[in-house]
């Protein structure tokens, strides 16, 4: 950035950079001497000052030349770390409050993933210019501080509250539920950020309406890396805006960075708990949604599918009988792998019309009759 000083301007309210809707800070050491910070970038550029009235009009302006040497944190370090494209559906706190449209609860999250602060002149006045309508303001980012922009401040702040990282709302625009492009540039157009996020492909599909948010895994992933579907992952349910997350990654009850069987025994007995804090899939409640929503969504598998190899079929039916735990005396023994379906530690009939009734079973090669939940109910009464 360069500080510039002048005089002989009357009847200026502001003083912008030319080219853009940017009003720099202005410091007026006499009623006629002024006294600008102008962000400016690598190298010989062509710049313009603008003196605007009250009434908005341009009523002078004076062209510049920069050649600068200074570096560009912001192109190095700055990322879009969180994207809340599609969430969860309002509550009825949230309905009656007036908002009644889901989008009403977007927000894009920005961190400084360097180890420098990124200085406001860098910041202030860059915009979006693709995707959303957001213009930067003078904001200083210090290393690992997350900033928030949401579709709607006060919706935002409803669903979050108490939450510092708010920097402003979209001026316009909104954010595609099927992916689309987000392209930030600093206040000469010069690209800081460019993605492309879907809701297909590799792309996480919890993050699509079932409460949860697009979450960037690592915040060193580089740059011409973030249209990759691979380098994000869903959040938690609602988020965790302006908080730089713990790598908990959705559904993981163990902790081992995998979702297998093991988490899905434990999500089973953590469901008599009712507690909100494990729902998986953005309703705010813990019950058998949440089971469903890691079968179908994390596990890309299917109820009754026993050994988890994304098929419900008779190698499932058989694994459960051999396990020898069907209307056992010992209650709480079953578990997903031996026909505990319903998760109530009880393989039982209540598990096969569970599943049947779901209509997820194969046939195999041999041409197996699909059973119904009344023929099931009966063979098993």
């Amino acid at each position: 950035q360069v500080t510039l000083q002048g005089s002989g301007w009357v009847d200026v309210k502001e003083i912008r950079l030319g080219g853009t809707s940017l009003s720099l800070p202005v410091k007026w050491n006499s009623a006629t001497e002024w006294q600008v910070t102008v962000p400016v970038v690598s190298g010989r550029h062509d710049y313009e000052l603008q003196a605007i009235d009250f009434n908005g009009d341009v009523i002078a302006s004076q062209p510049f030349v920069v050649d600068s040497s200074a570096t560009r944190p912001a192109i190095d370090q700055l990322r879009i770390s969180e994207i809340m494209y599609h969430p969860a559906d309002p509550s009825a706190a949230e309905l009656a409050a007036g908002f009644t449209d889901a989008d009403d609860f977007e927000y894009i999250e920005l961190t400084n993933a360097g180890s420098t602060t990124i200085a406001a002149g860098e910041l202030v006045g860059a915009s979006f210019t693709a995707g959303i309508d957001f213009t930067f303001p003078s904001i200083e980012l210090q290393p690992g501080v997350a900033v928030v922009v949401a579709k709607n401040a006060n919706a935002f702040n409803l669903r979050y509250p108490d939450n510092s990282a708010l920097i402003g709302a979209f001026a316009g625009g909104l954010l595609d539920n099927g992916g689309e492009r987000l392209t930030l540039a600093d206040s000469t157009g010069l690209p800081l950020i460019d993605i492309v996020y879907d809701d297909r492909g590799d792309w996480p599909t919890a993050a699509d309406g079932a409460g949860s948010s697009l979450e960037l895994i690592d915040l060193a992933t580089a740059t011409n890396e973030l249209s990759n579907g691979l380098r994000w992952r869903a959040s938690v349910p609602g988020g965790t805006p302006g908080t730089l997350s713990d790598n908990a990654v959705l559904g993981d009850y163990n902790g081992d960075s995998l979702i297998d069987g093991l988490d899905l025994e434990i999500l089973c007995r953590l469901l008599p708990s009712g507690n909100s804090r494990d729902d998986l899939n953005g309703d705010g409640v813990l019950d058998a949604q949440d089971v469903q929503f890691m079968v179908v969504n994390l596990l890309h598998s299917v109820l009754g599918d026993a050994n988890l190899d994304g098929v419900f079929n008779s190698a499932d039916l058989v694994s459960v009988f051999v396990a020898g735990l069907y209307e056992s005396s010992l209650p709480g023994t079953a578990t997903w792998a031996t026909g505990d379906w319903n998760c109530d530690g009880s393989f039982t009939s209540s598990d096969l019309v569970a599943v049947f009734s779901a209509g997820s079973y194969t046939l195999g090669s041999r041409g197996e009759l699909p059973l119904s939940p009344a023929a099931v109910e009966a063979a098993f009464a």
